[in-house]
C-alpha cells in the first residue's frame, strides 16, 4: 500500500496516511480527517517524490548520482 502525503487546508498540518490503491482517487480524500485539529474534509494531497535506485556493476547507487554519459552541463542530460 503506497503511503500518501497530505496538508489540512484548515490548520496547515501536514501529515501521512498509508492507503489502498482502491482508495486513491480523490472522493476518499474528502473523508480523510486531520489528526491535528479534527476536522474531515479539509485534507489535500501533496505531491511528494520518491528515490530511484539503478544498478550498475553490482552497485546499488540513488539514480541521481548515476552519470553514464557526461555532457556538457554534467548531468548526462544530453542538453546539447
Amino acid at each position: 500500500m503506497p503511503i500518501y502525503a497530505y496538508k489540512c487546508m484548515s490548520c496547515g498540518n501536514d501529515f501521512e496516511r498509508l492507503r489502498g490503491m482502491s482508495q486513491s482517487d480523490k472522493s476518499h480524500d474528502s473523508a480523510l480527517e486531520c489528526p491535528e485539529c479534527g476536522i474531515a474534509g479539509q485534507a489535500r494531497r501533496k505531491l511528494s517524490s520518491f528515490m530511484a535506485l539503478s544498478r550498475t556493476d553490482g552497485v546499488t547507487r540513488p539514480a541521481s548520482t548515476y552519470n553514464p554519459a557526461p555532457s556538457c552541463c554534467g548531468g548526462g542530460c544530453g542538453c546539447h
